[in-house]
This record gives C-alpha cells, structure tokens and sequence, in this order.
C-alpha cells in the first residue's frame, strides 16, 4: 500500500508522459546525434519542465528507464562556474531496464521543477548506447536552463 502510494505521488510530481514520435527530417548538424532537450531555457519552480530525447542517428539507440517508464535522468547544477551533480530523480527501489529508440524518433517526459529544490542554473543527463552493441553507455546532457522562484 505505501509503495502504491510513493509511486502514485512520484507520477502525480513528475506527470510523466513518454510517447515515441516520428520526426520531421532535420538538416542541421545535429541529425546525427542522440540530443537532451528541454522546451524551454527558463522556468519556476511551479513549472512542469518537458524533456525530450531525441535519436538524430541512423542506428536504434537504448536508454535507461527507472520504473518501467521514468527516464533515468541526474540532475546537475552551475556553482562557481562548474557543474556540480546534485542527484537523480528520488525514486523508489524500482529495476532499471532498457528501452529502445528508433533513428528520427523522440521521446517525450514531463517533470516537476520542483524536483530541482531551488533556484539556479541547471542541465539534465542521461546516458544511452547504440543496440546490438554491447558498448559503454555515452552520457547526454540537455542545454543548460534557469529555475526562478
């Protein structure tokens, strides 16, 4: 009953909502890479912050999802100029499990910047891997974007 609750209230904060899209052909240099976006460069700690991560490459690419269906995601924050890993989503003992992305696809989560604690200077990160090859994880990171009260 507790963790039915925990999990209740962590999809209620991070409204979480993946759904694979095709994408448009794109023409900049970044179609072929694996890309963290956010939708925007500021929010309030009020705000809902929509992730995409986005396989610009011509090969399925897997990422890591805690709870069969939040991104595993760390948080990192600009102190002093450098960037300072703050932690990852506070999430209960769930398995973490691989999933795929085709080549032009995206898929999209949405997440509570409250979750971040406070104002500042942030970017998010994640890892992925080319599938079928049993590689290192490569780590993405979105642009950096700014939490205000």
């Amino acid at each position: 009953m507790v963790r039915m609750a925990i999990l209740f209230f962590i999809s209620l904060c991070l409204c979480i909502t993946c759904r694979q899209q095709q994408l448009k052909p794109v023409t900049s240099a970044d179609a072929r890479t694996v890309l963290l976006h956010t939708d925007k460069t500021v929010y309030h700690l009020t705000d809902t912050i929509l992730v995409m991560l986005r396989n610009g490459t011509e090969q399925v690419v897997e990422y890591p999802v805690i709870c069969a269906q939040m991104l595993d995601i760390s948080f990192q924050k600009k102190e002093d100029g450098n960037w300072r890993q703050i932690s990852h989503l506070p999430l209960p003992d769930c398995p973490t499990k691989l999933r795929s992305l085709k080549p032009g696809s995206k898929i999209t989560f949405k997440l509570a910047a409250s979750l971040l604690g406070s104002v500042g200077e942030y970017r998010l990160q994640t890892n992925y891997r080319f599938k079928g090859k049993e590689s290192e994880f490569l780590p993405v990171f979105s642009e950096a974007f700014t939490v205000e009260k």
